[in-house]
């Protein structure tokens, strides 16, 4: 089976990135520069509570403390080990015994998004970037892959924009017609987020992205780089964060006091929380 394409736009790397002229733009003292739109393509499974902390329990039995000198190789073996590190050492070797008390904890730390658990998405982000980057970015990519082009769109991109899509419960591409003619942004099937400038560019690109991956009548899908593994190993590294935060939270609420009146210490009424938000990784 032929590669994944899409219309009008070269191959920059197979299967995920894509990418077409854009243009010129003008910047500092009036030099242009050509610019292309590049396009990302990828599919995940929404990981479950289950799996993220059943990760954290592999990470914790594994868990070594290592020192400056041998963290980087240390960090490859085990890649969530700096999180791990966060939590006091007791209570990593409650997570690695599965205490429920511990793994109870986890569970409630972990974070909340508008994923459900178990499906499948495609996603679609979309940018535009100097097209005089690209050589350097496929050089780099033989060694780090696509998290290359990841890391331009979200910080050196311009016009930034992603769709994500719900398979649905056969893994296909869902109908859409009459949420794209309603115009909506935002459902459990379909969201479009970012500065797609109008509407009638997301439909041009779900049309694009449908006909990609239903090429001559074959689904595509699976060909697609697959950042289930990606994604869970975030959920798992958020959740440890979080739990470390409110852990702190507690020892540090335990020392707070407040001189009522009467000058009597009393321990503060709402617990020591800070309201420091939630930790996100995107």
């Amino acid at each position: 089976m032929k590669e994944i394409e899409f219309q009008n736009y070269n191959i920059i790397l197979p299967n995920t990135v894509w990418g077409k002229d854009a243009g010129i733009i003008t910047v500092n003292e009036g030099v242009e520069v050509p610019v292309l739109e590049m396009i990302i393509a990828v599919k995940y499974t929404a990981p479950t509570k289950k799996q993220a902390i059943q990760l954290i329990q592999k990470v914790a039995k594994e868990y070594k403390p290592c020192s400056t000198q041998d963290y980087g190789e240390e960090k490859a073996e085990i890649p969530l080990s700096e999180f791990a590190q966060m939590l006091p050492k007791e209570f990593l070797e409650q997570i690695a015994k599965g205490e429920n008390n511990s793994l109870n904890r986890l569970i409630e730390q972990y974070p909340k998004d508008d994923h459900e658990e178990g499906r499948t998405y495609i996603q679609l982000s979309v940018g535009t970037t100097a097209a005089e980057n690209i050589p350097a970015l496929k050089n780099m990519a033989k060694e780090h892959g696509e998290k290359v082009y990841e890391e331009v769109q979200q910080n050196a991109s311009t016009k930034k924009w992603y769709l994500r899509i719900r398979l649905n419960s056969k893994s296909k591409f869902p109908e859409l017609y009459y949420l794209l003619q309603s115009g909506v942004r935002e459902s459990d099937v379909m969201t479009a987020r970012g500065n797609y400038e109008n509407y009638s560019n997301v439909i041009k690109h779900v049309d694009l992205l449908h006909n990609a991956l239903y090429d001559d009548r074959q689904s595509k899908i699976n060909m697609l780089k697959d950042k289930t593994r990606d994604l869970l190993q975030a959920r798992a590294a958020q959740t440890m964060q979080n739990t470390a935060r409110r852990i702190l939270e507690q020892q540090t609420s335990k020392f707070i006091f407040v001189i009522n009146p009467a000058h009597q210490l009393v321990e503060p009424e709402d617990g020591g929380r800070n309201g420091l938000p939630d930790f996100s990784i995107n």
